[in-house]
């Protein structure tokens, strides 16, 4: 690749991604957890909400 410096936008399509994706692992854990607790209703509002993320 060559040494063109990252342009503004590029700079913040990867932060957006990135904060896009640590919300959907987080999401995902949460529903996880819920789900092993037994609550099926809590971890599909988490699931569908993961699922906004991605």
């Amino acid at each position: 690749m060559s040494n063109i410096p990252a342009t503004q936008t590029e700079k913040n399509l990867e932060g957006a991604f990135a904060g896009e994706s640590m919300a959907f692992m987080k999401y995902s854990y949460f529903a996880k957890l819920a789900r092993a607790m037994g609550d099926e209703d809590t971890a599909a509002a988490f699931e569908e909400t993961a699922k906004q993320e991605i």
